[in-house]
C-alpha cells in the first residue's frame, strides 16, 4: 500500500508541477509555431463547437491497434455528439508515413490521427498540426500530467491516450516446463533462463526480440542499452560506445550463437512478435503493460492464464530501468472537420474516455484521478508489478523533450541491428556507424 500512496504523490506532485508551468489564462487566438519558419495555425476561442452543429459530420480516426476504441464505446461517443467516427487502423510506422506524405501534399490523412511522443520533436517545426491550447482547459492540464510530453515550444501538439512504458511479460508455462521457478531479475539471469528453456525442447526461440527495420527494434535497443549497461549518451550528448557495443554483442549472440531470438524476426514488426508470443511460441517479450490483458484475451492468445508480469531485468545493484512512451492523438492543419475532430479527442481523453481505453484496452489511464481511482479498486491484475516498475521510470534522452532527431536516429539504430543480426556487420562495426550518425546528427 506504501507502495501506492507513494506513485500517487508522485502523479500529484507531476500535475502540480505542469499546472504551475503551463499559463493560467487561455493563450492568444493566434497560436503561431515556435519558430519563425513555420506555418502559423489559427485556432480562435468561438470554434468550441455544439454537439448540435456538429451532427452529422463524418470524422476520419487513424490510430495503431491499441488505439482503436470498441464499437461499444464507440457508439456512446457518437450518439451523444451526432458526429459519426471512421476508425481506421494501421501499423504504427506505416501511421507517421502517411501522415508526412499527406502533409507534405497538403492533404490530411484523417481527422484525428496517433501522435507518438517520439515524433513531437520532428514535427513541431512543421505547422502539420492543429495547437489544442485553446481547447485545452487548466483541469486538463492538472489531471494529465503528461500533457507536457507533447507540447513542442508553447504548443500543444497531441493529448496523450496512453500512459505507457515497457514491462517484462512471460509465459509460466514455459518457465515451470523448464524448471526454472522464478522470472529473471538480471540480464544474465534472463540469458541464462532463455538457454535453458531451448535446451529443454520448450520453446526454440524463447525470447522474443525484434530485429527488422521498424520503430520496435529501436524501443528494444534502447531499453536492453539502459537496463542492462546504463546510460545510452554521454553527458554531451554523443552515443556510450561501450554500452552499445555490450547490447549489439548480446543481440548477435542471441541471433547467431545461442540462437534463442527467431531469425525470422528480422521481417517481422514486434506487433507480430507479439502473436508469436501469445500463440505459445516465445517465453519472454517486452512491451506494455496492455501486453498482460492481451495475452489473456482469448480472443487473441492461445495462453490465457500461463502468463505473468515481471520487471524489466537489471544489471548488479540496479534492480531495474525502464523509460514511457505515451502516445497521443491530435488534428492534422489540413483536416476539414477540426471541430468535430477536437469534440472526438476531448471525449477519448475524458475520464469516460480514459476508461473505455482501461477497460477494453488495457492501457494505463494518463489521467491522474482515473489511474488513482483503479488502483484503489485493485483493477489491475498484478497492479504490484506496475506500480514497483514505475518507479524505475526514466528517460533515454540526454536532455528533456523529445531530440528533434530522434527519428534519424531510431533508423540508423534499425539499421544497425538488423545488420549485426543478419550476420552482415560486426557490432564494432555497427557501433562506429551509429556513433558517427549521432555525432553528426547533433551537429546540425
Amino acid at each position: 500500500m506504501k507502495s501506492v500512496k507513494n506513485l500517487l504523490f508522485f502523479l500529484v506532485i507531476a500535475a502540480m508541477v505542469l499546472s504551475a508551468c503551463a499559463p493560467t489564462q487561455p493563450v492568444a487566438t493566434t497560436v503561431p509555431l515556435a519558430t519563425d519558419e513555420a506555418t502559423a495555425v489559427t485556432v480562435t476561442e468561438s470554434a468550441a463547437p455544439t454537439e448540435n452543429s456538429l451532427a452529422g459530420t463524418t470524422i476520419t480516426v487513424l490510430l495503431p491497434p491499441w488505439g482503436e476504441i470498441p464499437a461499444a464505446q464507440l457508439a456512446e461517443f457518437e450518439n451523444s455528439t451526432g458526429i459519426k467516427v471512421d476508425m481506421q487502423v494501421s501499423g504504427w510506422d506505416e501511421i507517421h508515413d502517411k501522415i508526412a506524405v499527406a502533409a507534405v501534399a497538403n492533404t490530411a490523412v484523417a481527422d484525428v490521427v496517433e501522435v507518438d511522443w517520439s515524433w513531437v520533436g520532428e514535427f513541431k517545426n512543421t505547422g502539420w498540426f492543429v495547437p489544442l491550447n485553446s481547447f485545452v482547459t487548466d483541469d486538463m492540464k492538472q489531471d494529465i500530467p503528461l500533457i507536457g510530453t507533447f507540447t513542442a515550444g508553447e504548443n500543444i501538439l497531441a493529448l496523450p491516450y496512453s500512459n505507457d512504458f515497457r514491462i517484462g511479460t512471460y509465459n509460466k508455462d514455459h518457465f515451470t516446463k523448464a524448471g526454472i521457478t522464478e522470472a529473471p531479475t538480471t540480464w544474465d539471469e534472463l540469458i541464462a533462463d532463455m538457454i535453458k528453456i531451448k535446451e529443454s525442447g520448450v520453446a526454440e526461440y524463447p525470447l522474443g526480440f525484434p530485429l527488422s527495420v521498424s520503430e520496435g527494434t529501436t524501443t528494444n535497443f534502447i531499453l536492453m542499452t539502459i537496463s542492462r549497461s546504463g546510460v545510452l549518451f554521454n553527458e554531451d550528448g554523443t552515443l556510450n560506445e561501450a554500452n552499445a557495443l555490450a547490447t549489439f554483442q548480446l543481440i548477435n549472440d542471441g541471433v547467431n550463437v545461442q540462437k534463442i531470438i527467431d531469425p525470422n524476426n528480422l521481417v517481422m514488426t514486434d506487433q507480430e512478435i507479439n502473436t508469436q508470443f501469445f500463440q505459445g511460441k516465445q517465453s519472454i517479450v517486452f512491451g506494455g503493460p496492455n501486453m498482460y490483458d492481451d495475452a489473456n484475451n482469448p480472443d487473441k492468445s492461445t495462453i490465457v492464464g500461463n502468463v505473468s508480469r515481471f520487471l524489466i531485468p537489471g544489471r548488479d545493484e540496479v534492480r531495474s530501468t525502464t523509460f514511457g512512451l505515451p502516445e497521443g492523438i491530435g488534428i492534422p492543419s489540413s483536416s476539414k472537420n477540426q471541430e468535430a475532430a477536437w469534440k472526438f479527442i476531448e471525449w477519448a481523453v475524458s475520464p469516460q474516455g480514459a476508461k473505455a481505453y482501461a477497460d477494453t484496452q488495457g492501457l494505463l489511464p494518463p489521467r491522474t484521478s482515473v489511474f488513482s481511482d483503479y488502483v484503489s479498486q485493485d483493477k489491475y491484475a498484478e497492479g504490484d508489478v506496475l506500480l514497483e516498475q514505475i518507479k524505475y521510470n526514466g528517460t533515454f534522452a540526454p536532455q528533456s523533450g523529445t531530440p528533434s532527431w530522434y527519428p534519424k536516429f531510431s533508423l540508423a539504430v534499425q539499421d544497425a541491428v538488423n545488420k549485426v543480426a543478419g550476420g552482415t556487420m560486426t557490432p564494432e562495426d555497427a557501433v562506429a556507424s551509429l556513433s558517427e550518425t549521432v555525432k553528426s546528427l547533433l551537429a546540425q
